[in-house]
C-alpha cells in the first residue's frame, strides 16, 4: 500500500485551533499530514497513523466515531490526544468509543506544562509508529515482487513408479495461476 501522508487528525471543528498547532509542530518535525485532497475516509486510510483529537465535541460527533472506528477497523495506529479531563471526556464517550480506546495511551494535552512536556513524548510514539509502518510496507512489497515471480519446484518421484519413474516434476506459480511440468532426470 501507498500512503499519501504520515498523520490524518479526526477532530471536532471546535477543536480546530488545537488541532493546527499540533499540525503544525509535527509538520516543523518533517511529519507529512493529510493535506484535504481526498475525501476523509481515503484520506484516513492513506495514512499511515491518526491523532484524533479529544473534546466533549469530538466524543459526541458522529463523524468523528465513524473515522475513529474505520482507522480501528483498518489497523490505523491511533493517538488520542486530549485537551480535556479524561473525567470530562469518559462521560461523554460511546460504549464502542470506550471499547476502541480502552487499551490505546491517552496522551493529555489540558494544561501548557502538559503541552510542553508531552509533545516530545507523542512525536517520539509517532516517529515509532511509523518507522514500523514503513518496514512493514517494504517487506509487503519485496513480498508482492516476490509472488509476481514465477517459482520452480523441482520433486524428484523417483519412488513413484506409476508417473513416471525417474522425471522430475517442475512447478511453475504466479499469483494467478500454477503450471506443471515433467522433465527426464
Amino acid at each position: 500500500m501507498k500512503y499519501s501522508s504520515d498523520v490524518y487528525f479526526i477532530y471536532h471543528q471546535d477543536d480546530k485551533e488545537f488541532m493546527e498547532v499540533f499540525e503544525k509542530l509535527l509538520k516543523s518535525n518533517g511529519l507529512s499530514v493529510w493535506d484535504g485532497e481526498t475525501t476523509h475516509g481515503k484520506g484516513l486510510i492513506d495514512s499511515k497513523v491518526v491523532v484524533i483529537v479529544m473534546s466533549t465535541s469530538s466524543t459526541q460527533d458522529r463523524r468523528c466515531e465513524d473515522e475513529v472506528s474505520l482507522a480501528y477497523i483498518s489497523d490505523t495506529p491511533i493517538f488520542p490526544v486530549t485537551k480535556q479531563t479524561f473525567v470530562e471526556l469518559e462521560r461523554t464517550l460511546s460504549f464502542s468509543m470506550k471499547l476502541i480506546l480502552a487499551k490505546i495511551n491517552w496522551m493529555f494535552f489540558e494544561t501548557e506544562e502538559q503541552r510542553k512536556t508531552n509533545f516530545a513524548t507523542l512525536l517520539s510514539s509517532i516517529s515509532s509508529t511509523l518507522e514500523q509502518v514503513t518496514k512493514e510496507q517494504d517487506q509487503q512489497e519485496e513480498q508482492d515482487e516476490d509472488e509476481d515471480t514465477p517459482k520452480v519446484v523441482m520433486v524428484n518421484l523417483h519412488h513413484s513408479r506409476e508417473l513416471c519413474p525417474g522425471a522430475v516434476f517442475t512447478k511453475q506459480s504466479n499469483s494467478s495461476q500454477d503450471n506443471f511440468s515433467v522433465l527426464p532426470w
